[in-house]
């Protein structure tokens, strides 16, 4: 897995660097970086606790405990990260003179900050269960997809779109 998704964010990361002009390149890794940010911070540590709790739960065969986690933990996600992105998208006009990027960028991030929480927090509970060959397919085919569909948007002539609606594709 951990290949796989290296090698694959080498091939995503280099469609943007010797195609697009640096200032585009610039404005995908803002964007990019923001929702990172900002989806750690709406994960409010579920990331971390969830995979413990889940395969320590599934030991002592408490399946509904482990089952109620997962619920409580995508239910709580859900709403901070919705709060989040709706916070970023109606200020992406203020943000955007502030971080000198296109508000359209601030936009997209905010649309991406919730699937990127939900896709960490089903990787913990994928890594909480012990299901290592879901979790590699699923990386495999995403970073497949995002690699490959950001190659041909750029070719396409989305600019810096291109790269971030392959990010969103691939979650």
């Amino acid at each position: 897995d951990w290949f796989f998704v290296t090698v694959l964010s080498l091939l995503y990361w280099l469609a943007i660097g010797k195609t697009l002009q640096p200032y585009e390149y610039g404005i995908i890794a803002t964007a990019i970086n923001t929702v990172v940010i900002l989806s750690a911070f709406g994960l409010i540590g579920f990331s971390a606790a969830v995979p413990k709790l889940v395969s320590e739960f599934l030991d002592k065969k408490n399946f509904k405990k482990a089952r109620a986690l997962v619920a409580f933990s995508v239910r709580i996600t859900l709403i901070v990260t919705l709060g989040i992105s709706a916070l970023l998208f109606f200020s992406s006009g203020t943000l955007s003179s502030l971080f000198n990027v296109p508000q359209i960028s601030l936009q997209f991030a905010a649309l991406l900050i919730t699937p990127t929480a939900v896709w960490t927090l089903s990787l913990g509970v994928l890594q909480g269960y012990q299901n290592m060959r879901k979790i590699f397919v699923s990386n495999l085919v995403g970073f497949t997809i995002k690699a490959a569909l950001a190659w041909t948007l750029i070719i396409l002539g989305f600019s810096f779109l291109g790269p971030l609606a392959a990010w969103f594709t691939g979650l």
